[in-house]
């Protein structure tokens, strides 16, 4: 045997059972060998490396869905979220509702203010409510909490539009 029968070929890794016993050829186990062939590129970080009977999406096709059991860590395309997960889109109406009912009852000096702001949550509550029915949202006390501030906004400013107007006609007619 001369050395260059010894050197292992151009992309293939020496079996580290020959450098223990020169002079001696390994066994060729059908393995592939681990360095890319000639047209392959290296997988960069992040991306997985195909399994044998599996095909690689070719350039312009969106990526293969991930299968049932895919195993842990199954990565989502973007903007996708995990199936059963809620959106925290249809949450925020509920926050909104619940903020807009608090305001409404603190702005009661102010009635315009206070009906027109206790009308919004009553409507973003009941919308709330409804995604929390649809499970879309999951935030159903604070949907609740909103449209219920939200009537009791409209309430408390038509009272105080109307004890303001008692008072206003009962000044008018007793000092004019």
């Amino acid at each position: 045997m001369s050395a260059d029968d010894q050197q292992p070929r151009y992309g293939q890794n020496p079996d580290p059972r020959e450098s223990a016993q020169p002079g001696r050829a390994a066994p060729d186990h059908g393995q592939p060998p681990a360095v890319p062939q000639y047209g392959q590129t290296a997988p960069q970080y992040g991306q997985t490396v195909p399994q044998y009977g599996q095909t690689v999406p070719q350039y312009g096709q969106p990526p293969a869905a991930p299968q049932y059991g895919s195993g842990y860590g199954a990565q989502y395309g973007y903007g996708q979220a995990p199936f059963g997960a809620p959106s925290s889109e249809k949450n925020s109406l509920g926050t909104i509702a619940l903020v807009l009912g608090i305001i409404g009852i603190l702005a009661f000096w102010i009635p315009i203010l206070a009906i027109g702001l206790g009308i919004a949550a009553t409507v973003l509550g009941a919308k709330a409510k409804n995604a929390v029915q649809a499970g879309i949202a999951t935030n159903g006390g604070a949907a609740r909490a909103g449209f219920v501030l939200g009537i009791v906004a409209i309430v408390v400013g038509v009272i105080f539009w109307i004890v303001s107007a008692a008072l206003v006609f009962s000044e008018l007619g007793t000092g004019v």
